[in-house]
């Protein structure tokens, strides 16, 4: 049996010699204030305009046409390659990058396959310190899976977090930075690129994190490549994606370097998420999956012309304006009155979420699972689930539950347990919490 109350994390030796636990968490109070800050604050403003408005020029289905991507480019069925490159450095002092050093960055458009096997493109972005790597080794690469920014293209955050706009998720992958490693974003499918974002498609979002890995490595001029430590990061979709890398990694991309995947708030299982979602001040983002995963699948969504005005306007809704939406229930949307329950319990829905599942497959690396007793997201059992499955499966797994009372708290406790879980398996060892199988 898998035990939930677990010692927390404590590092026997540091990955870099300025790699001390008291610099790598020095960021968290502040971030978390600020990432309060910022999604209450500008969650006033968004609901009346998409989140860029008059930046882009969107078409009906929330795409934004801009050359880097969306000119067109040449897949040839390899996965992970890189395609195109472009500098990015502009926006990336906005929350604070540059207190931690000179560094260099570039926006990437590589090579993926979504849950279908399709061949697609996906943005991200590539950021490396320019002071030269000091730790044993390899510089580490972070494979950073964001998480929840929105479906219409100008949420991406390769796009947000290189142009003077901000991304909250720069609060946190800045101290994976100022310990000295690379750290690879991904936009995910269809945010930024051509398409729709499918959104909790755990597929997709699983190749894309692998994918932005193999392509942060053909750089050229950077301190990175094949051979280079990696480790996946991510929290909520990100904790998902991140997941869901690990556990296609073995498959899907083994020649990469993979250490180990710390994932927290992991939406495991879709099913359970609508007590908290529907009705609740995050409603939004049910209104986010139900787009994204219709759309992965070909199916429409029985919703009344007002539900799918309502729709509309949260596809181009980036995740600052969740407050509009906040309240709000399936059950008015529908042309029938059906409820997100009633809808998820019917075919093709109750298959299609059976197939997201997370944790069918055993992860081939440790894996970091983080989720807070208090989640008003995404509830704390989902999480516990997952670990029990995963350690049912043989699978290396250190879970470790925190008494955060909210899903935004418990992005700062992912981080400060991430933080450590990287420094161990980075300097090679193999944490493991699971019971005797």
């Amino acid at each position: 049996m898998f035990k939930t109350q677990l010692r927390r994390l404590s590092p026997r030796r540091t990955a870099s010699p300025s790699a001390t636990p008291k610099t790598a968490t020095r960021w968290l109070r502040p971030a978390l204030a600020t990432l309060t800050t910022l999604m209450l604050g500008a969650a006033a403003l968004a609901p009346t305009s998409p989140a860029q408005a008059g930046v882009f020029s969107k078409d009906p289905n929330g795409d934004v046409a801009r050359p880097f991507y969306y000119n067109s480019v040449t897949l040839d069925g390899t996965p992970g390659k890189l395609l195109r490159q472009e500098a990015a450095v502009s926006g990336i002092n906005t929350l604070g990058i540059s207190k931690i050093g000179p560094y260099k960055a570039q926006r990437i458009l590589y090579s993926s396959k979504n849950r279908t096997g399709k061949d697609i493109a996906v943005s991200g972005i590539v950021i490396e310190p320019k002071r030269a790597w000091s730790g044993k080794g390899q510089r580490p690469i972070i494979a950073y899976a964001p998480g929840t920014q929105g479906i219409s293209d100008d949420c991406a955050p390769s796009w947000n977090i290189a142009n003077s706009i901000g991304d909250y998720e720069q609060l946190f992958f800045k101290s994976f930075l100022a310990k000295g490693y690379a750290v690879v974003v991904t936009d995910y499918e269809g945010l930024g690129t051509p398409g729709a974002h499918t959104y909790m498609d755990r597929v997709s979002q699983g190749h894309a994190v692998l994918d932005s890995a193999r392509a942060a490595t053909q750089l050229k001029g950077w301190d990175l490549g094949k051979n280079n430590p990696i480790v996946i990061n991510g929290y909520s979709q990100g904790g998902g994606a991140a997941a869901s890398a690990a556990e296609l990694a073995g498959t899907y991309a083994p020649e990469l370097n993979i250490k180990g995947a710390a994932a927290g708030a992991v939406p495991a299982n879709l099913s359970a998420l609508p007590a908290k979602l529907d009705g609740g001040k995050s409603a939004l983002f049910e209104l986010y999956a139900l787009k994204g995963l219709t759309t992965s699948y070909g199916v429409t969504l029985p919703l009344s012309p007002h539900g799918q005005q309502v729709m509309q306007r949260a596809t181009n809704t980036c995740v600052m304006g969740g407050s509009f939406y906040s309240g709000t229930r399936l059950s008015q949307l529908t042309s029938d009155g059906t409820d997100v329950n009633q809808l998820i319990a019917q075919e093709p829905y109750r298959t299609m979420l059976a197939e997201q599942r997370i944790g069918n497959l055993k992860p081939t690396m440790p894996v970091l699972l983080t989720h807070g007793r208090g989640d008003d997201v995404i509830d704390y059992q989902v999480g516990s689930t997952l670990a029990s499955d995963w350690c049912a499966r043989g699978a290396r797994v250190t879970f470790t539950p925190n008494d955060a009372k909210s899903h935004t708290a418990g992005a700062s406790e992912h981080l400060k347990q991430s933080l450590v879980f990287t420094m161990l398996v980075l300097d090679g060892l193999s944490p493991n919490s699971c019971s005797a199988r």
